[in-house]
C-alpha cells in the first residue's frame, strides 16, 4: 500500500495540501476528483494537522477541514463518518451570525479549529486511503 506522488503518508492514510484558496464546497470536490476528501480530524490527530499544515505552508495558515454544520450543533464530517470532535478552539464552534457552516483550522499560533463561512476562500488539506501496489 502507498501514496499517490506528491501526497504525504501518515499511518494508513495519504494527505495533500492545496495553497489554491477555494470556497470550501470547491475544496471538497477538489479533494474528491482526486480520490479522496477534505481531511476529517479526530481529536488524538489534532497536533499531528497543526504540524503537518505548518510544515507544508511554512507558517500557520487558514485551512478547510472536512466537517460542516447540517443544523444547529450538528455537524457532519465530509467523508459521511461520524462527526466526533472536541478540539474545538475557546468558545468554538460559535455561529457567528448564523453563517459560520464549515470548520476551518486558523492562522494563530495555536491553529485553533473554528467554525468559518463555507464562501471564504480558504487553503485545504486532502486525505485519501494508501492505493494497493502490484
Amino acid at each position: 500500500m502507498s501514496c499517490p506522488e506528491e501526497w504525504i503518508t501518515y499511518k494508513d492514510r495519504c494527505f495533500k495540501f492545496f495553497y489554491d484558496p477555494k470556497e470550501w464546497s470547491a475544496a471538497e470536490t477538489k479533494c474528491v476528483s482526486e480520490g479522496g476528501n477534505l481531511a476529517s480530524p479526530r481529536d488524538a490527530e489534532v497536533d499531528y494537522y497543526r504540524g503537518l499544515v505548518k510544515q507544508l505552508a511554512g507558517r500557520p495558515i487558514r485551512t478547510w477541514f472536512g466537517a460542516f454544520k447540517i443544523n444547529v450543533g450538528t455537524w457532519k464530517f465530509s467523508k459521511g463518518d461520524r462527526f466526533v470532535f472536541t478540539s474545538w478552539g475557546k468558545g468554538e464552534p460559535s455561529d457567528t451570525v448564523g453563517k459560520e457552516n464549515c470548520m476551518e483550522m486558523m492562522d494563530t499560533a495555536k491553529q485553533i479549529f473554528n467554525d468559518a463561512p463555507c464562501s471564504a476562500k480558504k487553503a485545504f488539506l486532502c486525505v485519501r486511503d494508501k492505493m494497493a501496489t502490484n
